[in-house]
């Protein structure tokens, strides 16, 4: 990864007994970035994003120093989601922790930490022990992945910065966020910058650039942790407004115990930063979709492609008669559906849906629409024609009529010429009685399910399926020198069955069982020899994968 170790923040490098020490700070993005992220301050997007996070607790050489921040990784990545997830931004941890036994690291925390066992597809978040000078640092706003935080609040001796909202603070800068006094404050104003005013109207321009958050003098920490009270009351703008800063800003310099949340447009802010600079687009998780076949068999089984530790996943079937959830919902996996073929009797272009869930609310959805059965149908060839019928009960109005509008099947891509509209196409025949359609068309299909596509007068659309009966036999003709064997589709010696694989030729004497001839053949048809051979009737058995076809030959 590309590293520009700038100096965010130094946080809480001060005593909270007069709160006016802090040390030097670096709180200006990259020009390249900050033009990025300013020209398209307007731009909002409404996207979920799954960030991947990364936790490492930095201890002494021989492991000691940081039992009590061990305890807080899983408070920190909680108040994490707390924090972000109200405004679409969800982080996912494997939940593994990173180890790092080094005096020197433990004893001096700096930015040389950020190249330490650091990942370019996340956030590496270091926590540093107990004993060290409190303060948190990113490695840039939008500039680059890595912050860290130690020790604790010296006024709150049990309360270690790594279990507080400063977790999120650090995360708000590395995703874009200034201070809310930024540019308001002299500590952090340059010529680039300026003054937002408490009336808001540069507030988009100057500050922190965000509309929402109030004008911020510099809250210096000197909050009431109780009350939330600002003990520094009194400051006025240059317009000679009184500022009136919101204390609860997760981004400003208020105590610890008294940060609460991100604005609506904050939370904008960082989501479009998410979109749009390289480094945050490279921790984003991007999921797969649902992995099924559209036929629904016996006990078919679904799953959602990279699927992240952390996310459930919730399932509902349906179409417009059925609206039914997926049965035995992620069992034995977490990431499971498996639907029971009597459970989905008559069901046509339906759609999957899985609910992706993270601490049991939705956040995305992903659906696999299309899927059917072929309980309802049957179909096969017969001398040239598709024949076969439909149980319409569940397609169709229980008495088709000029409503109805059928429409013949497609071939190879291509519409047939056979179509009616407002009426039952002539080789369909209707048996109230049965509830059932029977047709008979003609058909030059090679091999390919039929597809009807119906439509009704409710404006609902459905797609039947055919299948054609590909049992295969044998076609067995003399030319006067050689018997010729053709692998043909049953009940329709005009079409040849697909080989998906070798098949074997066994020819004897019938009066003799003497073997005459054997053959491997991969093509649909096999050429044999009948010189030398007397008059008579042989028998020619032909093993086709699970099957054995036989049939008589008369050699005159």
């Amino acid at each position: 990864m590309n590293k520009f170790y700038l100096i965010l923040l130094s946080f809480f490098l001060f005593s909270f007994v007069n709160a006016q020490e802090l040390c030097s700070t670096a709180t200006e993005m990259n020009s390249i970035t900050r033009q990025l992220l300013e020209d398209g301050i307007k731009s909002r997007t409404t996207s979920v994003y799954l960030v991947r996070v990364y936790f490492h607790v930095i201890r002494k050489t021989d492991g000691s120093g940081a039992s009590m921040v061990q305890n807080n990784v899983q408070i920190a990545f909680n108040t994490l989601n707390n924090d972000f997830n109200p405004h679409g931004i969800y982080f996912i941890w494997d939940n593994t922790v990173d180890f790092i036994n080094n005096s020197s690291y433990y004893n001096y925390p700096g930015t040389n930490i950020y190249s330490v066992n650091n990942h370019t597809d996340g956030i590496d978040i270091y926590l540093y022990g107990d004993d060290v000078c409190e303060g948190g640092m990113a490695n840039g706003i939008a500039n680059s992945t890595e912050y860290y935080i130690g020790g604790y609040i010296s006024s709150f001796p049990s309360l270690f910065l790594s279990g507080t909202h400063v977790v999120s603070h650090e995360m708000g800068h590395v995703l874009g966020l200034y201070h809310t006094h930024h540019g308001t404050y002299w500590g952090e104003s340059n010529s680039s910058t300026c003054a937002e005013f408490v009336n808001g109207s540069n507030s988009d321009v100057c500050g922190d650039y965000i509309e929402d958050t109030p004008a911020d003098p510099f809250l210096a920490f000197n909050v009431d942790p109780n009350t939330g009270q600002w003990l520094g009351s009194g400051a006025i703008d240059p317009n000679g407004d009184m500022y009136q800063p919101d204390t609860h800003l997760i981004m400003s310099y208020t105590h610890p115990l008294c940060m609460s949340y991100f604005s609506t447009k904050q939370g904008e802010r960082m989501r479009y930063a998410i979109s749009q600079v390289p480094v945050l687009q490279s921790t984003v998780i991007s999921l797969g979709d649902i992995v099924g076949s559209k036929l629904i068999s016996n006990s078919s089984f679904y799953y959602v492609s990279g699927l992240p530790t952390g996310l459930d996943v919730a399932w509902s079937l349906s179409d417009n008669y059925y609206n039914q959830n997926c049965l035995q919902q992620n069992y034995p996996s977490t990431n499971q559906c498996t639907i029971s073929y009597s459970q989905v009797y008559n069901m046509m272009n339906a759609t999957l849906t899985a609910y992706l869930k993270f601490n049991g609310d939705t956040i995305q959805t992903l659906t696999k629409a299309g899927l059917y059965s072929y309980t309802d149908f049957w179909g096969q060839y017969t001398s040239g024609n598709l024949s076969g019928y439909i149980n319409y009960s569940h397609y169709l109005p229980s008495t088709p009529n000029s409503y109805t509008y059928i429409f013949s099947p497609n071939f190879y891509g291509g519409t047939a010429s056979y179509n009616s509209m407002g009426t039952i196409p002539s080789y369909w025949q209707f048996y109230p009685d049965l509830g059932r359609l029977y047709f008979t068309m003609p058909t030059n299909n090679n091999n390919i399910p039929v597809v009807i596509d119906v439509y009704d007068g409710c404006g609902n659309y459905y797609q039947l399926f055919a299948i054609p009966n590909n049992s295969p036999y044998l076609n067995v003709s003399n030319d006067g020198a050689c018997i010729i064997i053709a692998l043909n589709r049953n009940g329709d010696v005009s079409q040849y069955i697909d080989i998906a694989q070798p098949w074997t030729i066994e020819i004897r004497n019938a009066s003799t069982g003497m073997l005459k001839a054997t053959k491997i053949e991969t093509s649909r048809s096999a050429s044999v020899s009948t010189a030398g051979w007397s008059k008579g009737v042989y028998i020619i058995k032909a093993t086709v994968g699970d099957k054995i076809l036989t049939e008589k030959f008369v050699l005159k």
